[in-house]
């Protein structure tokens, strides 16, 4: 029997999913605890029955993944919009730091990444696959270096590179949420929330948090403009980026839907035209966990048997580093506050699954303890746009030297 799930069809099953992810979080505490984002543990679950009935041989699923593209360009364009131009100024001293700090860090991702391949006796070039192309970078780096290694005559790392980018989306939605976790935690980061880690703390207080303290009033003309409000930027910033591929320059949709909505909220700001935050965050957060549930249970095991044993010990390195860099190097230079430890969720994330994961990690912490505007500007910024830079450098610096022969 071969069921195809595509357009409305995949939207409606995404939802059920999302929804039985909820149910399950209620009933498994941990999982909200370690702000383990629901869309990470029920896209997985899902992930394992799909993968379960590909062996029976007698129920084949298939998607059409083109209403998943949509839904991430809307979250951007909802965080965009959603933004204050002079909180991106305050974090610009905070943002060029952390610049000289993920420089480092993709440098040792890719070192991590090239012991682990002369460890397991595979080419070198994998382990850049290992590292920063995969990890930091995602699927579409992931293709995009791969066509430059087949026109210089090495080919089959691209399916290597899909299979680490998939086993470090798994990763960055689990190991984000507990790390930040710990540092709130550990320096009581907000202080209307100390009572989460009181042992003799009234339960009842617990679901009280900063997020729920404003009521969202909500109405057909509001709702109406905030949908204007996201369409327009996502029209514009595809077709401007349409443009820009045109003239050689190569960015992600959803990097310049960012930008235009931070354009885009700029001149409302200066005509006193104020946006509907609230209605904006609904809007973004139904949006990515819809992008994050879809992306995981449509994921493929069966191209994982022939080099399990070497990339998982080398992601679970990487994951362990990232982990480390995170809690002792990022969020000291982030500011040691709780924008930090909210940064550090999307740092991981974003470090180990790319853009999508950061962003679903920094929604989990934020709807827990609260909104974090500097974390939602900064981390697409960091691992988007400037790490596919430094990608492109660091990699070239690696490759100059003597041990690859290219």
């Amino acid at each position: 029997m071969n069921i195809h799930l595509s357009g409305l069809t995949l939207l409606v099953f995404s939802i059920v999913v999302l929804y039985i992810g909820h149910l399950i979080t209620k009933k498994l505490n941990w999982l909200e605890k370690y702000n383990i984002p629901v869309s990470v543990s029920a896209g997985l679950l899902f992930a394992i029955l799909f993968n379960m009935l590909l062996f029976t041989d007698k129920i084949k699923v298939t998607f059409n993944l083109e209403i998943r593209n949509l839904f991430l360009l809307i979250f951007f364009a909802s965080v965009g919009v959603s933004s204050k131009i002079n909180q991106l100024l305050k974090g610009g001293k905070t943002f060029c730091i952390l610049l000289a700090v993920m420089f480092v860090f993709i440098i040792c991702q890719n070192i991590i990444g090239i012991l682990g391949a002369f460890i397991f006796k595979l080419p070198l070039v994998n382990g850049l696959f290992a590292g920063s192309i995969t990890f930091a970078g995602g699927h579409g780096t992931a293709i995009t270096w791969s066509k430059y290694f087949a026109d210089m005559g090495i080919h089959g790392v691209e399916e290597f590179g899909l299979i680490a980018a998939t086993i470090g989306l798994i990763l960055g939605g689990l190991v984000g949420g507990p790390v930040s976790y710990s540092l709130i935690k550990k320096y009581s980061l907000i202080k209307t929330q100390r009572h989460l880690f009181d042992a003799n703390a009234d339960p009842a207080d617990v679901n009280t948090t900063p997020s729920m303290s404003k009521q969202i009033i909500i109405d057909a003309a509001k709702a109406m403009h905030t949908i204007f409000e996201i369409s327009l930027t996502v029209v514009l910033g595809t077709f401007i980026n349409k443009q820009l591929r045109e003239h050689g320059l190569i960015i992600p949709d959803f990097l310049v839907v960012l930008i235009i909505g931070i354009i885009i909220s700029s001149i409302a700001e200066i005509v006193n035209k104020r946006t509907n935050e609230g209605l904006l965050n609904i809007f973004g957060e139904i949006s990515l966990d819809l992008f994050v549930v879809m992306t995981l249970f449509t994921l493929k095991f069966s191209n994982l048997s022939h080099v399990a044993i070497p990339l998982i010990a080398i992601s679970l390195a990487q994951a362990t580093f990232i982990a480390f860099f995170a809690y002792y190097v990022f969020f000291r230079f982030a500011g040691k506050n709780y924008d930090a430890a909210v940064m550090v969720a999307g740092f991981i994330g974003s470090g180990l699954g790319a853009t999508p994961v950061g962003m679903a990690n920094v929604e989990a912490v934020i709807h827990r303890f609260g909104i974090s505007h500097r974390a939602l500007l900064l981390i697409p910024l960091l691992g988007s746009f400037c790490t596919d830079i430094m990608n492109a450098v660091i990699l070239r610096i690696f490759l100059a030297t003597p041990i690859f022969h290219i």
